[in-house]
């Protein structure tokens, strides 16, 4: 059995949950969490004084993205399109496409998407990055 250790880092659940769904217009590109979701930066990457936004955005882009890969499959799929850090064009796409796209990689409707299984999807990579930055060596 694994000891149980101190948490390195603790992110409040419904604050990341909400932040994750704040990057959902523009993406969670480390230039879109800089300029339109700044909150997400601020939660995953605390101020350090010699460290501006701007590179603890890559800093959340890379955490975002670790979440996503952690929960693996589908889901990993559907997440980065959903998020515009998938590695084609989702960048580029509205979130409208992005959300017909992820859909269609997780086998169910936009509409679907967008009413019940988005939020759920955020919730768990919100529970996946809290745990990844819990326990960061696991």
């Amino acid at each position: 059995m694994m000891p149980l250790q101190q948490p390195a880092h603790t992110v409040d659940r419904e604050q990341l949950e909400g932040a994750l769904h704040d990057t959902l217009y523009h993406g969670a590109r480390a230039d879109e969490l800089f300029t339109y979701a700044p909150s997400v930066i601020t939660l995953l990457i605390p101020g350090f004084r010699d460290c501006p936004l701007e590179a603890r955005a890559y800093w959340a882009e890379k955490i975002i993205r670790r979440g996503i890969s952690d929960l693996g499959g589908h889901i990993t799929e559907g997440l980065s399109v959903l998020l515009a850090l998938a590695n084609d064009e989702s960048a580029g796409m509205n979130l409208m496409d992005r959300r017909e796209r992820a859909a269609k990689t997780l086998g169910i409707k936009p509409v679907t998407l967008r009413k019940s299984r988005e939020k759920e999807l955020l919730r768990r990579l919100a529970f996946q990055i809290r745990y990844n930055l819990a326990y960061p060596d696991q």
